[in-house]
């Protein structure tokens, strides 16, 4: 295993309430981070290309057949190329979400309040600019192993504060503007120092509840241009965001059940596994790489087992790991499987 490291530079103006281009509205737990292809990657010190030109999702036209990738370095033949980050080992409160894409987005107490806190921060250690430079950071084995399903670098993002380097993901926690929220590709050193951060005060902490009631939906979503002012007000009862998008998703669309826990008991649910933190921590690399591997022996749960009371989520979600599915990182010859592939602009 080893250090990626990408450089780059986040526009400050992408958090709402501004919002930067190409309708980007950024929350507190995802950040599009600018990046010069040609340099911006690095693996234990060696410059890589495997990202050029390559994607998780491959998206068809349902009229022509075509098909275009989505690829994971954004524009990449611009000035504008750019790589969407998910801040490892936390979730902040939504922004803007929804399940089913007819109907409108909702947010989550805290969620414009969360993303303002970030956005003065950076713009503060910028010196008021709106533009500060980064780095990225995640240890892996592989490229393939740098992004989830939905082509997002999972990693710590870490700027300059004076003279010292600050990693935002801390900050945020420890503030109190984000969830601790594991997952299993994280290591046990760094969801160690996560939960250590989410013991102080301050921020969400005194908000935060273990019932995802249905009053929660229905709150509207954060827009570009909104009055900063919304941010001060912004509070009340907070479920971890993975909770809400589940209770989302359930008021959307209950597929004929009454609470939240018979919805999380349905089969399009089944997927929805935990392990025991302490558990995870006793796992060997290659359980915790691929948990769900047939006769992999790692003791999964069901998160609707887990779920009480109609909507209570008993255990604190700081002692979970989440199970999530890895993801294929592709390019016009195939499967990127090292360091040294690099991709040409896909023909069909």
């Amino acid at each position: 295993m080893g250090l990626l490291r990408v450089t780059g530079t986040i526009d400050i103006n992408q958090f709402w309430p501004t919002g930067g281009a190409h309708n980007v509205l950024s929350d507190a737990d995802t950040v599009h981070v600018k990046v010069n292809p040609a340099t911006a990657f690095v693996f234990e010190g060696n410059k890589t290309h495997a990202f050029d030109f390559a994607w998780i999702t491959m998206n068809t036209n349902k009229k022509t057949g075509k098909k275009t990738p989505e690829y994971v370095i954004v524009s990449q033949t611009t000035a504008d190329a750019h790589i969407k980050i998910r801040l490892q080992s936390m979730d902040a409160p939504e922004l803007h979400y929804r399940a089913d894409q007819t109907k409108p987005e909702v947010r989550q107490n805290w969620g414009e309040r969360a993303t303002y806190e970030l956005r003065n921060y950076l713009k503060a250690q910028a010196g008021g600019k709106m533009t500060i430079d980064c780095h990225v950071e995640t240890l892996v084995n592989l490229p393939n192993d740098a992004f989830d399903i939905y082509g997002r670098f999972v990693g710590d993002i870490m700027i300059g504060a004076g003279s010292k380097i600050v990693n935002v993901n801390h900050w945020l926690v420890e503030q109190g503007w984000a969830f601790p929220t594991h997952y299993n590709s994280a290591q046990p050193g760094e969801i160690d120092a996560i939960n250590q951060l989410w013991a102080k005060k301050g921020g969400i902490r005194a908000s935060v509840t273990d019932r995802a009631t249905n009053n929660m939906y229905g709150l509207p979503a954060g827009k570009a241009g909104d009055s900063p002012a919304l941010a001060s007000k912004d509070k009340g009862p907070v479920v971890l965001p993975k909770m809400f998008r589940r209770l989302v998703a359930f008021n959307e669309n209950p597929k004929g059940t009454t609470t939240l826990q018979q919805f999380l008991g349905l089969a399009q649910n089944s997927k929805d596994l935990v392990i025991d933190l302490a558990k995870f921590k006793k796992l060997t690399p290659k359980q915790r790489a691929n948990p769900t591997a047939k006769n992999s022996g790692v003791p999964l749960i069901r998160l609707n087992t887990l779920v009480k009371n109609g909507n209570q989520l008993v255990p604190k979600p700081e002692t979970l790991v989440f199970v999530e599915k890895g993801a294929t990182l592709k390019n016009s010859k195939g499967p990127v499987k090292d360091w040294k592939a690099q991709g040409v602009p896909y023909k069909p």
